[in-house]
């Protein structure tokens, strides 16, 4: 595999001058269970289309199959195709409900050079991507419905945006309100089974930044409701004190579009309002926080995160911020991981193969973390472990 071209040391001296250091919460001060998280999204999806009445019963009996649909995948909403591209947007491999797709036809369909041209890593011009395991769900379950609907089960034949509709529409439904909803139900009640616990390194890391006098920041696209159960049954309430500002359902990647005058709302009073040190805010905007962090050269802020478009490339083109990506994936790469779910369907998956390369090439998800970011780790686990050394050496 291609190794990123990228320097531990050059991060460390960015990490050791910088005055603001963020972190996403999902997937990167959180770390998930994968397959359990996946598969209950998968249940409470199907449940919610048959409540509403979008599909008949007989979804309940399809099958979690995570084969079908792996972190990564990119959704052609017009053929409904899932397909994987590389760094130069070429169709790689493609599944079509059961069907895997052969060159010959992937040419077909997406011309000699095989290019998505129209795909920009973003959710729009006809593709959906799942960029994140929570996205893992709703992309397996397109598939297996596709597959019911080329078999003729609902008797009439759906296109591929209309079924593309109902199961993103569902999931977007399922996320949406804290309080409506089976995922928000299930979720708190059994935390354990859905979350690692990191929490002796992530607290760690925070107590080290705030000896070496950084200011820290959460930036998340969650909402207040369910970010703050999670993190006070992961850190209890200890983990508030070593965040300077915490700022819920972000909206990133828009909130990091120079035009966006989204204003900043009291998590708690539902109010507008102005940034303080120690305040909770959701929505808001790059250029209100940036003047209050009196920051100019965004090189002076961190940030740590895993989507590797809302997270990673858009705070970089947008704000220069220096950019650490938490990539799972290298867990199998380096040896250093656990998760038997992301070695398992991605090491050895046949169909799709590594999420971060394509033959000799990186994929189009490699490629963005290779140009976009400043270094890369599996987790904040493995982060601690090689910074606690460099950190400790230089100040005893």
């Amino acid at each position: 595999m291609q190794a990123f071209p990228t320097s531990k040391k050059a991060f460390y001296e960015k990490l050791r001058r910088s005055k603001y250091v963020g972190f996403d919460m999902d997937h990167t001060i959180v770390k998930y269970k994968h397959y359990n998280l996946s598969v209950m999204i998968f249940d409470c999806l199907k449940k919610l289309m048959v409540k509403e009445k979008i599909y008949p019963k007989k979804i309940l009996q399809q099958p979690f199959v995570p084969e079908c649909c792996v972190k990564g995948c990119i959704l052609d909403i017009k053929n409904g195709n899932l397909v994987k591209i590389d760094q130069q947007k070429r169709v790689t491999r493609a599944l079509h409900g059961d069907k895997i797709l052969d060159k010959k036809t992937i040419k077909e369909i997406y011309g000699e050079d095989r290019k998505l041209t129209k795909f920009t890593g973003l959710r729009k011009g006809g593709y959906w991507s799942v960029p994140t395991y929570f996205d893992l769900a709703e992309g397996i379950l397109f598939n297996r419905i596709t597959a019911m609907n080329d078999r003729g089960e609902f008797g009439t034949k759906r296109d591929g945006n209309s079924i593309f509709k109902t199961v993103f529409g569902s999931g977007s439904k399922l996320f949406r309100d804290y309080n409506f909803g089976e995922f928000y139900q299930r979720f708190p009640r059994n935390i354990p089974k859905y979350v690692n616990d990191n929490s002796f390194s992530t607290l760690n890391i925070l107590k080290t930044l705030k000896k070496m006098g950084k200011k820290t920041f959460l930036l998340t696209n969650s909402n207040p409701d369910y970010g703050t159960v999670l993190l006070n049954n992961l850190f209890r309430n200890e983990w508030k004190s070593y965040f300077d500002i915490i700022l819920y359902s972000s909206k990133k990647p828009t909130f990091f579009d120079p035009d966006n005058n989204n204003p900043f709302i009291d998590a708690k009073t539902k109010k507008r309002t102005k940034l303080q040190f120690k305040g909770v805010y959701q929505n808001g905007n790059i250029t209100e926080l940036m003047n209050f962090f009196r920051i100019e050269n965004g090189e002076e802020i961190v940030y740590f995160g895993d989507h590797p478009i809302t997270d990673l490339r858009e705070a970089k083109i947008n704000c220069n911020w220096t950019t650490l990506a938490i990539v799972e994936e290298l867990n199998y790469c380096t040896n250093e991981g656990h998760d038997e779910y992301i070695n398992s369907r991605n090491s050895r998956n046949l169909l799709w193969g590594n999420y971060l390369q394509c033959g000799n090439n990186f994929s189009y998800w490699g490629d963005v973390f290779m140009k976009y970011t400043d270094h890369q780790v599996s987790d904040l686990g493995s982060f601690w472990e090689k910074w606690k050394g460099d950190w400790m050496l230089k100040n005893n």
